[in-house]
């Protein structure tokens, strides 16, 4: 597992413990929605008229990940956990990937909306992502921030 994923530059299972599970790499490289075109309804036409974008533009879009975090023993865990949770209180998480291939995904922390913990070792969380600008996933961050 290490290797596999990093968060904010670094690895996520050797220094948090956390690692993703198949569901949540499926979220992260589901295909991007689009914008909606630009229409007009009018009452004295059939139908609507649609203006296609030649160019059109991605959505940003929310994300639910889950995510395990698994230690050696309790006072690993509380460790890990710990810095876990003030990575995430940063608010502006980077997850590198680099199987299928390497990609960036800047995302926005906006909530644990389930946090399950077992045996002492092992935790079990669902966040709530958002992801501002999906074009924004090459090694340079397009906004330089």
């Amino acid at each position: 597992m290490t290797g596999e994923f990093e968060i904010n530059g670094k690895n996520s299972y050797s220094t948090f413990g956390v690692y993703f599970d198949d569901k949540s790499l499926t979220q992260l490289l589901t295909p991007n929605g689009l914008k909606d075109p630009i229409e007009n309804e009018s009452a004295i036409a059939d139908g609507k008229e649609v203006a296609y974008d030649e160019d059109p533009k991605v959505k940003s879009r929310n994300l639910n990940l889950t995510i395990n975090l698994t230690a050696n023993s309790h006072a690993d865990f509380i460790a890990k956990y710990d810095l876990f949770c003030k990575e995430l209180e940063k608010q502006k998480i980077v997850i590198k990937i680099t199987s299928p291939r390497t990609l960036y995904f800047r995302l926005t922390y906006l909530d644990c909306k389930q946090f399950q913990s077992f045996f002492r070792k092992n935790a079990k969380f669902s966040l709530q992502l958002n992801e501002p600008n999906p074009h924004n996933r090459a090694e340079q961050d397009i906004y330089n921030v």
